[in-house]
């Protein structure tokens, strides 16, 4: 491409360059930090959400804060998709993500204004990054009990509605982890798609509780089908045994009384013959996702197969997973190769509706009854124990812990400053810009709280420095406890976090702010008003 027809093509873009672009992409990292940083820690504010519709909602969750804001800013969705990135691995840490990003992009610039270049800052946040990381693997220790498991989860949910719902929340998703998990050659792997929740208004979030297998609030369709079922087989229909409708407009010429009786003689057959060919596969449960006739309600009574008709497709598919079924299409094409198994199947009474309970062979499947006295304390609860449960599996697969209250955090940054790297010039300036990234944390969770975070900031390290002198091996465990407003042994208050969150937040971070400060150049195409492609086409062809 030639010199002028550059030139030709950058006279429709909006360009912003050097070091104009990278302040410009630094106050939208800032924009989106200072959205979500009063969110931060057990004393963390709501924030109202208002969507397009009117309709309203208050959370405290910086992720969903990010996940409703409409940005546009490239570099805020960068920002934003680094810290989604980090729910969707671990459903934690997401609001120090991106407030690590934002710190670490702002120390930056304050770099670059006194004439150190990007690149020397990005090679020192590097190092800095691989210190930090070997430091916090050093100082962690191995959740060794499902007392720590539960520290870590009323940690992550500090914040979450009050404390008797928190406790009640984590104790849940430590009950409902063994029905969602499955161990094989590659450890221990988390399945959501076994876990159903059953949102129950009236009475408590203490109230709700959790059933081993799979509750469909359904009833089987006659009374006097045997609904307790050991050791059976299931069948599951992504469709239904109905009489069949006139796929077209059409009229029937009748020439005989006859006629109509025998149209529907022919279709109670057909349906009979259906029923008949799936019980010769063995079954004791069937369940379809459409209706089932009268006539096949009937057959399948006197031959003593239970049927639910009506079933939504996610829990037919959740059906399928429990119990190793393959979902036929029809019931013409079903074959053994179709066929589940289930433990037992058995029906229960709650009030006034009728609920079906299957446990599973293959996967065993959880069910959450969720009681709350509005639906949206139950979204919020639902949303908190998604999270639980998530972090309460990830634990089962890396045990490993890390103070809470700031403390890894402290511990890191005391860490990077004491290195004495001979070979680093400039790139010194930028592991100490690191460092001071990381105390943000505790002093935005002080700050949070109510407290003066520069004070507490100050104690942290002083308190951790002291006793590095005594014991090194306790003065990294030193953590601010929010609810006494000391600086107290993390490991003996219970105020844990997971390692695997803190080294994913400081990765996630790290790899964000290296990817804007490498970013010199951006250019805006300019969107010029444009027809639609069918408009388009139409015109063409006139």
């Amino acid at each position: 491409m030639s010199g002028a027809e550059q030139a030709n093509l950058l006279n429709d873009t909006t360009r912003t360059s050097g070091k104009d672009a990278l302040k410009k992409n630094i106050d939208a990292a800032v924009a989106v930090s200072d959205a979500i940083r009063s969110t931060l820690g057990p004393d963390g504010l709501d924030k109202m959400l208002i969507r397009d519709n009117g309709d309203a909602f208050v959370t405290n969750e910086g992720v969903t804060v990010l996940n409703e804001a409409k940005v546009e800013h490239p570099a805020a969705k960068m920002i934003i998709s680094s810290a989604i990135n980090q729910s969707n691995k671990l459903s934690d840490g997401t609001t120090t993500t991106v407030l690590l990003i934002a710190e670490l992009l702002q120390n930056a610039w304050e770099l670059v204004t006194k004439g150190i270049h990007p690149t020397t800052i990005i090679e020192g946040y590097k190092i800095a990054m691989n210190h930090t990381i070997s430091h916090l693997e050093h100082i962690s220790k191995e959740v060794k009990s499902k007392d720590d498991i539960l520290a870590i989860i009323n940690t992550s949910l500090s914040g979450k509605g009050t404390s008797s719902m928190k406790n009640s929340i984590a104790n849940l998703a430590m009950i409902s982890m063994d029905g969602v998990t499955k161990t094989n050659e590659e450890g221990v792997t988390f399945d959501p798609t076994l876990l159903k929740i059953i949102k129950d208004k009236g009475g408590t979030i203490t109230d709700s509780w959790t059933m081993n297998g799979i509750v469909i609030p359904k009833q089987a369709v006659h009374p006097n089908m045997n609904t307790d079922i050991v050791d059976g087989a299931i069948l599951l229909i992504d469709g239904g045994i109905e009489h069949k409708d006139l796929s077209i407009n059409a009229s029937l010429k009748i020439t005989s009384a006859g006629m109509i009786e025998e149209f529907k003689k022919q279709e109670v057959n057909r349906i009979k013959s259906e029923i008949s060919e799936i019980a010769k596969l063995g079954i004791n449960v069937l369940v379809c996702k459409d209706g089932i006739s009268d006539e096949g309600i009937r057959e399948l009574e006197k031959l003593g197969i239970a049927a639910y008709r009506r079933v939504e497709k996610n829990d037919l598919e959740l059906l399928a997973k429990a119990t190793g079924a393959t979902i036929s299409n029809n019931p013409q094409t079903c074959s053994k190769q179709h066929v589940g198994n289930f433990k037992r199947s058995r029906e229960e009474k709650w009030g006034n509706v009728h609920h079906w309970i299957i446990d599973g062979v293959s996967n065993k499947g959880m069910t959450l009854i969720l009681k709350g006295s509005s639906s949206q304390i139950m979204d919020v609860a639902e949303g908190a124990f998604n999270d639980a449960i998530r972090l309460a599996c990830n634990l089962e697969r890396n045990k490993k812990m890390l103070p809470g209250g700031g403390g890894s955090y402290i511990s890191a940054a005391r860490n990077i400053k004491s290195l004495k790297i001979n070979e680093l010039g400039r790139e010194q300036l930028a592991l100490d810009a690191f460092a001071a990234t990381l105390e943000t944390v505790p002093m935005a969770l002080a700050q949070n709280s109510g407290l003066n975070g520069l004070d507490e900031l100050l104690n942290l390290i002083s308190s951790q420095s002291n006793l590095n002198n005594k014991d090194p091996n306790k003065a990294s465990w030193l953590g601010i406890n929010l609810s006494s407003k000391t600086v107290e042994n993390t490991l003996e208050s219970g105020i844990l976090d997971s390692a695997a969150v803190v080294l994913q937040s400081i990765k996630s971070s790290t790899e964000a702010a290296i990817a804007i400060l490498r970013i010199d150049d951006v250019l805006w195409a300019r969107q010029d008003p444009s027809i639609p492609d069918e408009v388009q086409q139409s015109l063409d062809n006139s």
